[in-house]
């Protein structure tokens, strides 16, 4: 019965990884105008439901509480609901149930990773079946909305930024995959790689291209170093230097052109301006932020820490970030401790793509929607990987 279980579990987090990927279907996207759906696409229900029923499939209180992770999570959420609580009843008028959702779906995502019990096999499987769907819907999206491989002045893909963090995660996999081999076996995987990369430059996802070369550049450093850093940095510094020597001007001016058309007087597209905003209006409401003064707007607050300490000031803001803070001192302690070329922990590296973009947009790393639970996953099942390893080792 138990393995029977795992088997249906398996194959509903198979079909949940399709669904949240050809979410972003150009196909699915027309649907959602055609429909003029405000939130979601038809997709969304059945994503949810799927997403319900792994998590009760992964519930098990005694597996869960061993994970230090998954408790101090937990803590961290449940005092930032208390406060939003205490606060409401002031006539704050706080959401609590939109502001707290990306984070019950996260934690519940890593709540599954962690309880996945699968063999190597099957977790190269998800990740190769991740990378083939990402794939297919990102050429979609390029040929179908854009026309080809080409730089539009005008932003052409609906939700770009949802689909770069999807692409940026399948990037940085595929190029992990493809160095964890020493045969060349996995070519391909290189060849796959330079794809998204391509694809994330013609959507013009910029910060999502940006954060992925940074992190290719690190697995690129991490391959070289060993325990020689000097080693590593002259390793990264010459590939970056040949490959700009042999590419081509056209292809430089690709590159170029992705980031910087139409944007040569305002790169940050006025957001820097309204984070300098932000931070000039919390030197004068440092504790409550814009509790107090609804009226205040600056749109759109593109940094997702900065958003929440100008939304709710010292008082709210640290107790959302300490989650934000803790998880993002658990990853990059891991990717400096943790061989990136085990593919078991993969997870952490993953995840920071997330929390890399959060610098230049308000939603991640938890959001928007369902777009970063895949990198949740990944993490609760390297978190576990390395809990097994541990508990081996004392077993031994």
């Amino acid at each position: 019965m138990k393995l029977l279980l795992n088997n249906i579990k398996f194959l509903l987090l198979i079909l949940l990884i399709v669904l949240l990927i050809f979410y972003f279907h150009p196909y699915i996207m027309d649907m959602k105008k055609s429909l003029s759906l405000e939130k979601g696409t038809i997709l969304s229900p059945y994503i949810n439901s799927i997403f319900t029923f792994v998590l009760i499939f992964s519930f098990n209180y005694k597996g869960i509480i061993r994970c230090k992770e998954i408790k101090y999570f937990t803590i961290l959420l449940s005092l930032f609901i208390l406060l939003l609580i205490i606060v409401n009843t002031f006539n704050f008028d706080i959401d609590i149930f939109e502001e707290v959702r990306p984070l019950f779906i996260s934690l519940f995502a890593i709540v599954i990773g962690w309880q996945l019990k699968v063999d190597d096999k099957k977790y190269f499987k998800i990740l190769v079946l991740f990378i083939i769907c990402s794939l297919i819907v990102a050429l979609s999206q390029v040929f179908t909305n854009i026309g080809g491989f080409v730089i539009e002045e005008q932003y052409m893909v609906d939700n770009k930024n949802s689909l770069g963090v999807i692409l940026a995660t399948a990037l940085v996999l595929s190029f992990v995959i493809y160095l964890t081999n020493q045969n060349g076996k996995y070519i391909l995987f290189l060849v796959i790689s330079f794809l998204f990369l391509i694809c994330l430059l013609t959507i013009r996802a910029r910060t999502a291209t940006l954060v992925s070369l940074l992190f290719m550049l690190f697995i690129l450093f991490k391959k070289f170093s060993g325990k020689n850093m000097i080693l590593g940095l002259i390793g990264v510094f010459s590939i970056v230097f040949f490959i700009y020597l042999i590419l081509p001007i056209e292809a430089k001016h690709f590159f170029y052109d992705s980031f910087f058309l139409n944007q040569e007087q305002n790169v940050t597209s006025d957001r820097m301006d309204r984070n300098i905003d932000a931070i000039i209006f919390l030197k004068d409401n440092l504790f409550l932020g814009n509790l107090a003064h609804k009226s205040v707007n600056f749109d759109i607050v593109h940094n997702y820490p900065l958003l929440k300490l100008y939304s709710y000031g010292l008082f709210l803001g640290l107790a959302v970030l300490s989650i934000y803070l803790y998880l993002l001192i658990v990853l990059v302690r891991n990717i400096f401790n943790k061989s990136c070329f085990d593919i078991r922990n993969i997870g952490y590296i993953i995840l920071l793509i997330p929390f890399g973009i959060s610098m230049a947009e308000p939603a991640f790393p938890y959001g928007p929607g369902t777009a970063t639970v895949f990198n949740f996953i990944l993490f609760g099942i390297s978190i576990r990987y390395n809990y097994d390893m541990k508990l081996n080792k004392k077993n031994v």
